[in-house]
């Protein structure tokens, strides 16, 4: 360079630069060059992880016999059912599962960052994700929603999804399991299971399961385990 002589070398090599990138726009523009699939249920993954140390570790034919756990765990795949609702750790996303595992979004503008995590664990771009909010009704959900949240049937279970205070009220006494973007100041007589703006602010994003009776309920900080240094209010805070 202190000659001026790079270009000898720079020359070819941006030739070489642009073969290679020819080549990956052309594999992008083929069918299917993309395939996104649901995220592999922890069982599945650590059975493909411990055999394929057992493939790559032992020399001998015997280190063959990891391949047929490899395709077992890979087969897990389909196995893992999504939640049916998920809400973010600030009220401010909702995302719904529809019968045909397909996810749809309270709104495509919230919380992308997060939206786009979900939609990609499900299988899905964020192009293709459903969306609802303000009046609007999904019939293979049974889900409605107006200005004050959204009520939804599944399992001759009603939820209700609630993102104004206003809609509080009558939805503590006739859904059968409430999520609230807000506080929920008093008991819900009706609901066998509640998540409020309280829980989320202590314990973070939620899935919920529904399965006709109690509803599965998990939480990040209920899965990843209490941490010290993890501010978790009360709700007297």
């Amino acid at each position: 360079m202190p000659f001026g002589l790079e270009e000898a070398a720079l020359a070819p090599m941006d030739q070489g630069i642009e073969l290679v990138m020819a080549v990956a726009r052309e594999t992008a523009s083929l069918d299917f060059s993309v395939v996104h699939l649901p995220a592999m249920p922890i069982y599945g993954l650590i059975l493909v992880s411990l055999r394929g140390l057992w493939l790559c570790l032992w020399q001998r034919r015997w280190r063959l016999l990891g391949i047929a756990p490899i395709l077992a765990g890979l087969l897990t795949v389909p196995l893992e059912r999504q939640p049916d609702i998920i809400v973010d750790s600030g009220g401010k996303l909702f995302a719904v599962t529809d019968s045909g595992g397909a996810i749809h979004l309270s709104s495509k503008t919230k919380a992308k960052y997060t939206a786009g995590n979900w939609v990609r664990r499900a299988g899905f771009e964020l192009s293709r994700a459903g969306s609802f909010g303000q009046s609007r009704t999904i019939p293979d959900l049974n889900l409605h929603c107006d200005d004050v949240g959204c009520i939804m049937s599944k399992h001759r279970q009603r939820i209700a999804l609630v993102t104004e205070e206003a809609a509080l009220r009558e939805d503590c006494r006739l859904a059968d399991i409430v999520v609230s973007a807000t506080p929920v100041p008093w008991a819900c007589p009706s609901a066998i299971a509640v998540i409020d703006r309280f829980d989320l602010w202590r314990n973070g994003a939620h899935a919920i399961w529904l399965t006709g009776g109690k509803p599965i309920v998990k939480s990040v900080n209920g899965e990843r385990g209490d941490r010290p240094w993890v501010l978790r209010p009360s709700k007297a805070d």
